[in-house]
């Protein structure tokens, strides 16, 4: 019986199975052949040497990624990468986007939604719509790491919950409690109430008749008063939580296919009411007795919920001492709802978040 052997390209012969046979070997991008040659029983080889195979080997492409955010970071996201080989061109999809579009290699993403995040790159080698490569890099955004109710830039050490730009500054420990840019002063000139801090221009009291007022004193949010004399009454701090929701548009409304909050403080009481036609009778009150990073609401609605166009879906969080903040959805035709955040304060809903 005859014996068969193999050779691709310039390599050394070796037995290989015999017609039909598979040969199976990785290659480098580039052309190539693969030759065959047969030997009888009594170890005579074939002369005539047979070119079984020539053809040019076109891979997929490898995407290296040489920047991406931590698993963890802030709200501002910068990724590069590259894909190898050069011939390759790029697409790119961020979270819930529809479709992939071009990219240079860079993606910068700054202001995202505190939550899950992801980023596809897709790769095609040019003239070749079979050879592509789809690569995924997940990450969360937590703009208030240490939980003191405000985000970066605001907070100026978002790894310590006592810095932050409601905190006591203590003069004279070289540290900037309240992330004014200085540590607190302290001077005994020109202070009439004892306060420890004089009028300008040796400090920054600004009623040096009343010792609860001064640069130095804790301000009371949204009182009608200036302790701290910044100039402005303060306001009350946001929850921090956030709320997120994913939908499927149809022709004539949306299904709600998730409605989670994350990161819900203790304490916190969420409300969820919908206006218009074809909305749920019942406004949906949650009190959160413990701290949850991720809650889901649907459950609460019953499941799924289609709603018509026109119809508007409120999520609203209250908790003591700190600003309600929420979420409007207004249902479309043949798109996804139109989102907006909202703010309250002093009673009054304004746009954006807190």
């Amino acid at each position: 019986m005859s014996t068969f052997e193999c050779r691709l390209d310039q390599d050394a012969w070796r037995s290989c199975a015999a017609p039909p046979g598979t040969y199976v070997i990785q290659v480098d991008d580039g052309p190539h052949q693969l030759r065959v040659r047969a030997s009888d029983p009594s170890g005579n080889k074939q002369q005539a040497r047979i070119v079984v195979a020539s053809w040019t080997q076109r891979s997929k492409p490898q995407i290296v990624f040489r920047t991406a955010p931590g698993a963890v970071s802030g709200p501002d996201a910068h990724f590069e990468f590259s894909a190898v080989p050069a011939d390759s061109t790029l697409e790119c999809r961020l979270d819930d986007d529809e479709d992939f579009a071009p990219c240079d290699g860079t993606v910068d993403a700054p202001g995202l939604d505190d939550g899950a995040h992801v980023l596809a790159v897709r790769a095609k080698r040019r003239n070749a719509k079979d050879l592509v490569t789809v690569v995924s890099r997940g990450w969360t955004v937590d703009s208030d790491r240490d939980d003191d109710g405000f985000a970066v830039p605001d907070d100026c050490d978002d790894g310590n919950p006592l810095i932050n730009p409601q905190a006591e500054d203590l003069p004279g420990d070289g540290i900037d409690q309240d992330c004014d840019g200085a540590d607190g002063i302290a001077d005994l000139l020109s202070d009439a109430d004892g306060d420890v801090d004089p009028v300008p221009p040796d400090g920054g009291d600004c009623d040096d008749h009343d010792p609860n007022r001064s640069s130095l004193a804790d301000e009371v949010p949204e009182n009608g008063v200036d302790e701290d004399c910044d100039g402005v009454d303060a306001l009350r701090p946001p929850i921090g939580l956030r709320f997120q929701a994913m939908w499927s548009a149809g022709r004539t409304g949306s299904r709600l296919l998730r409605l989670t909050a994350t990161r819900v403080p203790a304490g916190t009481a969420i409300t969820v009411t919908c206006r218009g036609h074809g909305c749920p009778s019942a406004v949906k009150h949650i009190d959160v007795p413990r701290r949850r990073r991720t809650l889901p609401l649907l459950p609460y609605l019953g499941g799924r919920v289609r709603l018509p166009a026109g119809a508007i879906l409120t999520v609203r969080a209250a908790r003591g001492g700190r600003s309600p903040e929420g979420r409007v959805w207004r249902v479309r035709r043949d798109r996804k709802p139109l989102a907006s955040a909202f703010c309250e304060h002093r009673g009054r809903r304004e746009p954006g978040r807190c």
